[in-house]
């Protein structure tokens, strides 16, 4: 079976019922506007004590069989991402075993994942890599991320939710997933952690986890990148949108990211961005043509005179105008020497329709439930595909 038709065939989301609004977290905190403009959440989920991880993602899986109809005896394996812990050994994959009992299916591969917000993530890597083997013998794999995201800090209390994402994965999918096009950055640093086994609270370097996020994003877009450029595929984020620019074959026309926050999600959009305008495309005016600067990653024609040198990427023109306007001036890493902070003004500027466009559809359950840790990404996809 070709890679081609592995992917993604039905998605369930469970989230709990109860929530509070960021506004009135705000007046409460004598910060108005700190949470609702300066995080861009709305509200924020949570559970009731008669709630936990295995009960959450029985749940999502129980309303995924239902809405689906999904017989069990055709399911060959199950993993849990997760980093919510309420038993050290015991594991709430093993829990939803529970639900296999009446089709007689004990044959399922998979167990839990643990391992931060990426848990979820590394658990489908998992389910396609069972997929393409030849352990498959035609069965479908389920997945499921799910977490309670909660602080004891109350200044990051507003950055939590709660909810649950269950996935099924199988050939001939209506949402297929490109086989070869992963990238993965992975280093060891102390940002979010939770060494106190007897408390479910992390211990967070806010602005530190944020340059993390940041560095780990902007790492996986290179690489991404370089391996779609390969296979000769166009993976640039800053397309203008489709119906103006039929000719872009390949075009990403949506995103979706791990959105701790919205606001977060809307300054990355900002930062990829700039790395396209950093390597698709230089034009620098030098002295001499020694001193010229030049990071395009599939340099197209090299012109020369006596004060300029152009090096042009196969998708130089297609960035959109009005980004490549706003942004031509910051192209060169050393260029005005601003702070960081005012460039991410003037990307947030520039990249606005952008984010309208093709990442904005993806967050309603961001916006309103908050961060759900490893389903957070995949709520972002349900939250697109029912826009």
């Amino acid at each position: 079976m070709s890679n081609s038709d592995f992917g993604i065939i039905a998605l369930e989301i469970y989230f709990p019922k109860f929530y509070v609004s960021q506004h009135d977290l705000e007046v409460e905190d004598k910060c108005v506007g700190k949470y609702t403009q300066g995080l861009g959440q709305t509200s924020l989920g949570f559970c009731s004590i008669q709630e936990d991880i295995n009960s959450m993602c029985l749940t999502v899986v129980s309303n995924l069989i239902r809405r689906t109809n999904l017989d069990l005896k055709t399911i060959g394996f199950l993993e849990v991402g997760t980093e919510t812990i309420i038993d050290k050994s015991k594991s709430t994959k093993t829990v939803l075993m529970q639900l296999f009992e009446t089709a007689g299916n004990f044959d399922v591969e998979g167990t839990d994942t643990k391992n931060a917000c990426f848990g979820g993530t590394s658990a489908l890597f998992g389910a396609l890599n069972w997929l393409e083997s030849s352990y498959c013998n035609g069965r479908m794999a389920l997945v499921v991320a799910a977490d309670i995201a909660v602080y004891g800090d109350k200044s990051a209390r507003p950055t939590g939710g709660a909810g649950a994402v269950a996935i099924l994965l199988g050939p001939n999918a209506p949402l297929v997933i490109d086989f070869g096009l992963r990238a993965v950055y992975m280093k060891h640093c102390y940002d979010f952690y939770k060494p106190n086994l007897s408390s479910e609270y992390p211990i967070v370097d806010g602005q530190f986890s944020m340059q993390c996020y940041r560095e780990a994003l902007e790492m996986c877009y290179k690489l991404y990148r370089h391996k779609s450029a390969s296979k000769g595929l166009n993976s640039i984020i800053t397309t203008p949108w489709r119906d103006t620019l039929p000719k872009v074959n390949n075009a990403v026309d949506y995103m979706c990211l791990h959105a701790p926050f919205t606001r977060l999600v809307q300054k990355a959009i900002g930062w990829l961005a700039m790395i396209d305008m950093r390597t698709e495309g230089i034009i620098a005016d030098t002295s001499n043509n020694s001193d010229v600067f030049l990071s395009s990653s599939k340099a197209g024609q090299l012109c020369h005179n006596n004060h300029q040198m152009t090096s042009k990427s196969e998708y130089f023109d297609q960035i959109d105008p009005s980004i490549f306007n706003a942004l031509k001036d910051y192209r060169l890493p050393d260029d005005k020497h601003i702070p960081d902070r005012q460039l991410d003004t003037i990307c947030l500027k520039a990249t606005e329709s952008l984010y309208r466009r093709k990442v904005d559809p993806g967050l309603m359950f961001a916006k309103n439930i908050g961060n759900m840790y490893t389903a957070s990404l995949y709520a972002c996809l349900v939250s697109l595909l029912l826009k």
